[in-house]
This record gives structure tokens, sequence and C-alpha cells, in this order.
């Protein structure tokens, strides 16, 4: 299976220490963030993250369902 550009948007709550965790999924199996914007919308207690990644579909998929586990977290999309 080939290599892609895919896009995560995640949307969580503005706490400390969900970016810290959300990143550490990439760090251990050592997949590079091509890309990542956060920011608070318009209720001050949600954050949106914008991810990049480049990796295969299979395990952007089940990264995703690791990050939809994660407390904080209150919706993945995959793109």
């Amino acid at each position: 299976m080939e290599k892609k550009i895919f896009t995560i948007t995640i949307v969580s709550q503005n706490t400390p220490g969900v970016l810290y965790r959300i990143a550490g999924m990439f760090l251990r199996r050592k997949i590079n963030i091509e890309s990542l914007h956060v920011k608070a919308t318009s209720l001050k207690t949600k954050a949106k993250f914008i991810i990049k990644v480049t990796s295969k579909l299979d395990i952007v998929k089940v990264m995703c369902k690791q990050m939809e586990k994660i407390v904080e977290v209150e919706e993945v999309v995959l793109k």
C-alpha cells in the first residue's frame, strides 16, 4: 500500500495536555507530522486541530480510532 498525505481534523476540549497526547501517538509510530494547526474555536472551551501526515491509509485509520478514545477528544475526521 502506498503512502499518501492525509488530513486529520480533531475537535477537543481546550485543556492542557491534549496536544501532548495526540502528538505522542504519532511519535510512538514514528510518523512525521507534515503540518499542525491548533486554534481555539468560537467556544473558548473547544480546540480544533488540523494535522497533515504522510502515511498508509490503514495506519491512519487505526490512529484515528485510538484518538477517539482520548477523553478530551470529541470528534475525529479523516480526509
